[in-house]
């Protein structure tokens, strides 16, 4: 979509939004910036802070697409392990990035153990950095235990990975190149570089974007 349509207060998406904010739901479906129904055998999904979307998340979608033989929704959560709670003006501007014809769901499930329970029995479309984060300890407070426990939910609701390779440190690599656990390595479908590669990532794109500002002032 163009432009984020009824973003004022009053607004029913505004609305959702809030509740969302508020706890008092656990997930928006949104198409062309208007509340939608979630339909039916929505099961694969696209996970990111879009931050900002670019080519990238576009092609894994429509590869994905294509391999699994299944509409790929973007899921976006306003919270992340990793960050403060998203403002509601930074997700407008995220949302506003997807054409109209993109189905996004918004959530506030940080975690994967908090998405499969969302979403079970669903394929989540990842690249190799995500899987290893799963698989990492200091998520966990360094405790296996913790570990063990969330892969075995995560299991449980019989989830998939999509998982694709990308540039890391210099060299590409996929999840078939990850000391994973074997119970994880069990639900991961590995792309390779000949399936797919695209090394520009979010982050590059956003200190390519500080760099112009900063020559532009």
């Amino acid at each position: 979509m163009k432009e984020m349509r009824g973003t004022d207060p009053t607004s029913e998406l505004s609305t959702a939004i809030d509740s969302l904010y508020r706890r008092q739901t656990d997930k928006l479906w949104i198409k062309g910036g208007r509340l939608t129904n979630s339909g039916n055998c929505l099961s694969v999904f696209l996970p990111g802070a879009f931050n900002p979307l670019h080519h990238g998340h576009l092609a894994m979608a429509d590869l994905a697409a294509r391999i699994l033989q299944a509409p790929v929704i973007f899921e976006l959560s306003i919270e992340n392990v990793d960050k403060p709670l998203a403002q509601v003006e930074v997700i407008a501007s995220r949302l506003s990035q997807f054409a109209d014809h993109h189905t996004v769901c918004l959530t506030r499930a940080a975690r994967f153990v908090e998405k499969t329970q969302l979403f079970p029995r669903a394929t989540f479309v990842v690249g190799v950095d995500t899987i290893d984060r799963l698989a990492d300890m200091r998520y966990y407070d360094n405790q296996i235990s913790r570990r063990d426990a969330a892969l075995e939910s995560i299991i449980q609701a019989e989830t998939r990975f999509l998982v694709f390779g990308r540039k890391i440190h210099r060299h590409f690599q996929t999840a078939s190149d990850l000391n994973l656990p074997e119970p994880l390595r069990s639900i991961c479908l590995v792309l390779g570089e000949s399936d797919f590669r695209y090394d520009i990532s979010s982050t590059q794109l956003r200190h390519a974007n500080s760099d112009t500002e900063c020559q532009a002032s």
